[in-house]
């Protein structure tokens, strides 16, 4: 084949090798931008548009970084938890919207405290455990959560203890 296409070229006159050589370089050049430079710009133009909302995800990762160190900062220099008492219980139950009645609770063992709630919003219930755990520093050892009849509403018996430090 290569063969056949050099002699070709020898039987084209000067003027239909220039004609020939010009009309290639228009392809290459038209291939080289429909190739390489139209592809490379439509990259750097997503690149440009992505750019402010990556830089953003980057500063909500810092803050919550900082948030994070700040939180793990104020745990290590916070005094060590005390074991669970029903007084304190319903103190934040009330702060969490359930009703003192809803709970009953005993201690189960050293440092634990185990608690019913019958018929309390499943949003109060995390409510309380979200205060228990930021201000008491008590963690959920056990969860048996049951979906009650009526929206939203459900009865939990939780094993609460002391974090360990």
């Amino acid at each position: 084949m290569l063969r056949s296409a050099r002699a070709i070229w020898r039987r084209l006159t000067r003027r239909e090798q220039r004609a020939v050589a010009a009309a290639a370089g228009v392809v290459f050049l038209a291939a080289s931008y429909l190739l390489i430079w139209q592809p490379m710009r439509a990259a750097t133009a997503r690149t440009n548009d992505e750019l402010p909302r990556l830089q953003q995800q980057v500063l909500r990762a810092r803050f919550h970084v900082a948030a994070l160190s700040a939180r793990a900062l104020r745990a290590a220099n916070a005094a060590p938890a005390t074991a669970p008492s029903l007084a304190e219980l319903r103190a934040l139950a009330a702060r969490a919207q359930i009703a003192p009645a809803a709970m009953q609770g005993d201690a189960s063992e050293a440092g634990r405290m185990r608690i019913r709630l019958d018929a309390v919003g499943g949003d109060a219930l995390i409510s309380l455990l979200d205060i228990a755990q930021r201000e008491r520093g008590w963690r959920v050892a056990e969860a048996h959560i049951a979906r009650l009849d009526g929206p939203g509403r459900v009865r939990a018996e939780i094993v609460l203890t002391a974090a360990p430090q």
